[in-house]
């Protein structure tokens, strides 16, 4: 049986899988072909040719290399932000809290007169 080109993961969470290492080895031709930058008519056609090849998988590795930054500087933004958001959540139940004790040492102690005054008056 022969070996196959591509094999998925064994097992979900696993890297999405791998290639045959003699595909690997002509991923150079297949990165620009699959991204449409170039056909395989044409690279057959001799029309491209590898040094064309290997500038356009260096162009593509720059835009990644540039959408990884981007995006990451993205993710530290908002993380940033849910971060402030977070302690600004728990700077305003930390208030709360506050406030609510307050409040109930307050009920409690005018609930303590009011129990006072009940007895002294029940006791005339």
């Amino acid at each position: 049986m022969a070996r196959p080109y591509w094999s998925g993961p064994g097992a979900t969470g696993e890297p999405v899988g791998k290639f045959r290492e003699d595909i690997v080895g002509e991923m150079i031709i297949w990165r620009p072909v699959l991204a449409k930058m170039v056909s395989l008519e044409a690279i057959k056609a001799g029309q491209v040719d590898l040094i064309d090849l290997m500038k356009i998988n260096a162009l593509m590795d720059a835009q990644d290399a540039a959408l990884a930054a981007a995006n990451n500087e993205a993710f530290e933004g908002i993380a940033g932000r849910m971060q402030a958001g977070a302690d600004a959540v728990r700077a305003a139940g930390a208030g709360m809290t506050q406030g609510l004790r307050g409040a109930i040492q307050g009920a409690v102690g005018d609930q303590g007169a009011l129990n006072a005054a009940q007895d002294a008056s029940a006791q005339k």
